[in-house]
């Protein structure tokens, strides 16, 4: 019974083994989502590209002073591109608010840093990516950013 179960092991592992091998190899090949050249090895590096493309979103972008009447929040969603070789070139807005926001939003979208280029099967490819740019009211910002720095304060 023991010489069956091991021999019944030995049969059933190497398969197992050498798929997890090929998946490696074809996960270095290819990422199938932008990674900022900041994140790579990171541990996280999908989630570490979303927290850092937030903070530099909500750091550059500016509640236009014509909509300070509007005092809420506001959500713009854009379709941009990151090119083969990782900068964020076009963009367009596919959930509209009025001009002046969906012009501030493809600014800020427009002038990401760079990303490491999207790769398939080891080519750089374009990829498309759509994201919601959230306006909030600059009241509301300074609130968060005081909450932010006594946070900080806290953690020294």
């Amino acid at each position: 019974m023991r010489i069956l179960f091991f021999t019944l092991i030995l049969v059933l592992l190497p398969p197992t083994i050498f798929a997890q091998q090929v998946n490696l190899t074809q996960r270095e090949k290819s990422n199938i989502y932008p990674i900022f050249d900041s994140c790579v090895g990171a541990e996280f590096e999908d989630y570490c590209t979303e927290l850092k493309l937030k903070e530099y979103i909500e750091e550059n972008l500016i509640y236009p002073p014509s909509e300070f009447k509007r005092n809420e929040l506001v959500k713009v969603l854009v379709l941009f591109a990151i090119e083969k070789d990782g900068s964020v070139r076009s963009g367009q807005v596919t959930i509209s608010v009025n001009d002046v926001f969906d012009n501030e939003a493809l600014r800020v979208i427009k002038s990401i840093p760079h990303f490491l280029p999207v790769m398939k099967d080891g080519v750089p490819v374009r990829h498309k990516v759509s994201y919601y740019v959230e306006f909030s009211p600059p009241e509301k910002r300074r609130k968060k950013k005081e909450k932010k720095k006594k946070m900080e304060k806290k953690k020294r």
